[in-house]
Parts: C-alpha cells; sequence; structure tokens
C-alpha cells in the first residue's frame, strides 16, 4: 500500500499551521506563537524529506499516463523546491536559535509565504496526476466479469462532466 499519499498531507498542514504561527507571532510579537510556529516547521521538515522519499520510491511502481508525464515532472519538481525552502527555513532558524528580529522577520515571512505556495502547487499538482490522470489509482474488474451496475452517483457526476468543465469549453461544447 502506497503511503506517500497519507504522508503529503502533513506537509501541507504543517507548513500551513507553522506559517499562521510565524504570522500571529509576528503580529502580536509574542515568542509563544514563533516558538510553536517553529516546532511546526521541524515538522514540516521531516514530513517533507519522508513525502519526497516516498514519492520517490513508489513512482517506480506506479503507472504515469503519457498525458501526465509534463504534469508528474512539474510535481516533483517543485517538491523539491518546497523542500529546500522549508530546510533552508528550518535551518535558518535553528542557527537564530529561533529570535527572528527586524528586518529578518519580513524576509522570514517572505520565505515562509514562498515555501506555502511552493506546497499548494505541489499539491494541486498531485491532486491533478490522481483525479484527473488516474495515476497510482488501481482499477478492479468486476468478480464475474460481467459489467458493474452502474450507480446513479457516478451517472450523474458523469452527466455534468463535474469535475473538469473546463475541457468541455475548450472542446467547443
Amino acid at each position: 500500500m502506497p503511503i506517500h499519499p497519507f504522508i503529503v498531507h502533513f506537509v501541507v498542514a504543517s507548513v500551513t499551521i507553522s506559517m499562521l504561527f510565524d504570522l500571529v507571532g509576528v503580529v502580536t510579537r509574542k515568542r509563544e506563537y514563533e516558538r510553536f510556529g517553529f516546532i511546526l516547521l521541524i515538522l514540516s521538515g521531516v514530513s517533507v524529506i519522508l513525502a519526497i522519499v516516498s514519492g520517490l520510491v513508489e513512482e517506480n511502481s506506479i503507472e504515469i499516463p503519457a498525458e501526465a508525464i509534463s504534469t508528474f515532472e512539474a510535481h516533483e519538481t517543485i517538491a523539491f523546491i518546497t523542500a529546500i525552502l522549508i530546510l533552508i527555513q528550518m535551518l535558518w532558524r535553528i542557527g537564530i536559535k529561533n529570535k527572528l528580529q527586524g528586518n529578518m522577520r519580513i524576509l522570514f515571512m517572505i520565505m515562509v509565504v514562498a515555501g506555502l505556495i511552493s506546497v499548494y502547487i505541489g499539491a494541486y499538482l498531485g491532486g491533478q496526476l490522481v483525479y484527473r490522470y488516474g495515476t497510482g489509482i488501481r482499477t478492479v474488474e468486476p468478480l464475474s466479469g460481467e459489467q458493474a451496475p452502474e450507480s446513479p452517483i457516478n451517472k450523474k457526476l458523469s452527466e455534468d462532466y463535474l469535475f473538469f468543465p473546463e475541457e468541455d469549453s475548450l472542446n467547443g461544447k
């Protein structure tokens, strides 16, 4: 069973919450918020490394559709950029003993926002790989070899073309 999809949620959550605590700490100048943001930043650093390692290991065990290769490569590239940004932030905070002062706070928050944007772009691309291209999704044939009955939910979704309506407008429909 793949663990990459499980781990990536920790990256998104820990980076987001870390940024929120850092932002509150910078605005209120209360160190306890910055301390908690720092702890979450360390969790972010660990989880982003685990996400990248699991993604690299699992990429060899999944089939990537030809039309998804460019999205996959962009997802992989943005993951490395995200890891670099998070690890720089983490090492910076360790190096200054978690004491953000003056203009350093502003520069650090700019880097935090860049890391957060990077995480969200990577998450979006990962979602595209799974939900648009079916990457890593194992399909199951009906046991009897007959056509599985169509559920009312699937029929409604396919009729409304809910997931990717922009494709409909691109095809002139």
